[in-house]
């Protein structure tokens, strides 16, 4: 297990963590939203795969559920039942207006 990615802000979250063609491809395990005091706003959190086979491959890994209590979920994980593969090339993107401007840190943990 690794972590891919680490960052923390302010704004709004816009993450985009590429994996390099020619490296080798690993699975999400889990994306982790760290903030500062709940947040209502987080309707528009989303973690997206910008596939390197194009658009019609492109897909939405992990956005709220709207019938959650979205002020509590701050976890996204991929165990169930196997993680998305990240191949050399794709690109995972992660977006968050952060209307309210909280604190927020994001960690991006795999597996290869």
């Amino acid at each position: 297990m690794f972590r891919l990615h680490k960052s923390t802000g302010a704004e709004a979250v816009d993450i985009a963590i590429p994996n390099q063609p020619g490296a080798s491809a690993y699975r999400l395990l889990e994306v982790r939203l760290h903030l500062n005091e709940a947040a209502a706003d987080l309707a528009a959190f989303a973690v997206s795969l910008d596939s390197e086979l194009g658009a019609a491959y492109d897909s939405v890994l992990a956005a709220p559920d709207p019938d959650e209590d979205l002020t509590v979920v701050t976890s996204w994980r991929y165990a169930d039942p196997v993680p998305p593969v990240i191949f050399p090339g794709d690109t995972v993107k992660i977006t968050w207006p952060n209307a309210g401007g909280k604190t927020w840190a994001i960690e991006v943990i795999g597996r290869g």
